[in-house]
């Protein structure tokens, strides 16, 4: 499958290349608007579209998640959008808000763009004055001239297909059917090491050893 410019996202056969079917996702897609907009909300459409899609082990969920607040799940025989995910609801990133303020537009702009310096009056002496950050080599690399913007950069089904995770502007998200999930510290412990695995199997602790190297996955310990 392929995500384009539109917000469209084409099958293709990976056997002759011929294309299967086409999945509308312009709708889905839509995200939030920006605070530099200048446009209508209904011209943003075309700034959004899918950049990670992924499917399932069976084929037959496709996940997608890309220049948008969204991540969406198609059917991928009936082409239709079975659910749908807001990553966010920071209002402090670019693209999340439905509607913006017409407050916050000038004659010189969107506000948030304008250069409010309040030490203009200072001369010289605002001149002199390094705000930079210690150990970069330009000044203008310590700070942000951009808002982020919610975004999704990749997504990925799990094996079993009752979960997916998503790499976002906000971190991580995995999202599951299953209401509990088992937590095993081992998977977490910096001390899973060979040595430790053979301490643990000379004092007894016959369960941790195994579980340790099979973590490993050395072949060493294996045997």
């Amino acid at each position: 499958a392929s995500a384009s410019l539109d917000g469209h996202i084409s099958i293709w056969n990976g056997i002759d290349g011929n294309l299967v079917g086409t999945i509308e996702g312009r709708r889905d897609v839509v995200g939030g608007r920006k605070n530099s907009d200048k446009s209508t909300f209904a011209a943003q459409a075309s700034a959004c579209c899918f950049s990670s899609i992924s499917f399932s082990t069976d084929g037959e969920l496709l996940l997608a998640g890309g220049n948008t607040k969204w991540i969406c799940i198609y059917n991928v025989a009936k082409k239709v959008c079975v659910d749908k995910f807001q990553i966010t609801a920071n209002r402090s990133l670019d693209g999340v808000a439905e509607q913006l303020n017409s407050k916050n537009m000038t004659e010189a702009g969107p506000l948030v763009e304008i250069d409010h310096d309040s030490d203009a009056e200072l001369g010289d002496a605002a001149d002199r004055r390094d705000d930079s950050l210690p150990g970069v080599r330009f000044s203008a690399s310590a700070s942000r001239k951009s808002r982020a913007a919610a975004r999704t950069t990749c997504t990925a089904f799990s094996p079993a297909g009752r979960s997916w995770a998503a790499a976002t502007t906000e971190g991580l998200m995995v999202f599951s059917l299953d209401e509990a999930s088992s937590f095993d510290p081992l998977d977490l412990d910096l001390e899973v090491t060979p040595a430790n695995t053979l301490k643990a199997l000379d004092e007894g602790r016959l369960l941790d050893a195994l579980m340790m190297a099979l973590r490993l996955n050395e072949a060493e310990v294996l045997r």
